[in-house]
């Protein structure tokens, strides 16, 4: 396992997250990619830029500290930020880098169908091509 995508939405379930990813990359000597995306609705507008990172600098401002924290153990971390539809988004990254492993955060929003898992996490589950290492979200 030489890189292991990381979705992070900056929730509770966050720290959790990148603990575990953490725990693999020092097992497996793997990078980690730091991945947040941005939901058309949450806030992109018809005159916003190509550069989300100038659209959404409190974004990236904590994508970038998280990374760091991750750097400052040793780990080799990418951040990534990226606008569309999240679970293609989180697709299309983790076929870009060539992931080995995607890790998630389940979350339980509405519906009969998203009590385990969010809508995101399970379109990922259906498309994606390397294994999922889903982390329940704890209330």
């Amino acid at each position: 396992m030489e890189k292991i995508l990381t979705v992070v939405d900056f929730s509770e379930a966050t720290s959790e997250i990148t603990k575990n990813a953490v725990k693999l990359a020092k097992a497996f000597s793997a990078k980690v990619y730091l991945v947040h995306a941005l939901s058309p609705n949450e806030g992109l507008e018809s005159g916003a830029t190509n550069d989300v990172t100038q659209d959404f600098p409190d974004e990236t401002t904590e994508l970038n500290e998280l990374a760091n924290t991750l750097r400052q153990q040793d780990i080799e971390t990418h951040a990534i930020l990226a606008a569309g539809i999240p679970s293609q988004v989180i697709l299309d990254e983790a076929n870009n880098i060539k992931a080995d492993l995607i890790i998630a955060g389940s979350h339980g929003h509405g519906g009969l169908t998203n009590m385990i898992l969010g809508d995101v996490i399970q379109d990922i589950l259906k498309h994606a091509n390397v294994p999922i290492l889903i982390i329940p979200e704890h209330d």
